[in-house]
């Protein structure tokens, strides 16, 4: 598995977005992703192709037939694990082109009520890019009580994405990302 590197984005319209951004050395190519099982119809929920993006050494257990899905894995080691650095394992968490409400589990999950896509002919680090931008969207992410809850709230660099920017912008009051937090749960946004 490969260490993620969080950043923080201050978006001028006065949100506050935390993003989680994976930083890949010797990315597997996106075509050993799809040769696994993934289900491309649009979901809300845990994000496989991301997941397996993050972390290639999955796919290689899923072919050989030691887990059936990426989902199997974040459910077995990734919700509680620790990759080789010691880091917490991440699980994404996406939604769709529609209103949604997202769920996480596990320590660490990120949570965004945008689908994204790999851009297969793209070559370098993470190459994925927001498949829509939140206009005329309303989502609900809710947060999950004893974990590090990551909330992207807007796009960061990848070499398929060249400009950062903050999602729900368009609409005035009609596209937003509501963010239901529990009184007892505590979140730090950077």
């Amino acid at each position: 598995m490969k260490s993620f590197l969080f950043s923080a984005l201050l978006i001028t319209s006065s949100a506050i977005a935390v993003t989680c951004q994976p930083m890949i050395a010797n990315q597997s190519t996106t075509n050993d992703i799809y040769a696994t099982e993934i289900d491309n119809q649009e979901k809300a929920g845990f994000n496989s192709e991301i997941y397996l993006l993050a972390n290639p050494d999955v796919v290689k257990l899923i072919q050989e037939g030691k887990l059936k899905s990426a989902l199997d894995h974040y459910e077995k080691v990734g919700k509680s694990g620790k990759n080789p650095q010691g880091e917490a394992i991440e699980g994404y968490f996406t939604g769709t082109s529609g209103n949604d409400t997202v769920t996480g589990f596990g320590q660490s999950p990120c949570l965004t009520g945008i689908n994204f896509e790999i851009v297969s002919d793209k070559k370098g680090q993470f190459p994925i890019r927001p498949k829509t931008w939140g206009v005329g969207k309303v989502d609900t992410l809710i947060a999950n009580k004893g974990s590090n809850n990551e909330f992207l709230l807007g796009s960061f660099i990848t070499v398929a994405n060249p400009k950062a920017e903050p999602f729900y912008v368009g609409k005035q009051d009609a596209d937003y990302a509501l963010i239901q937090i529990s009184p007892s749960l505590r979140i730090e946004f950077l």
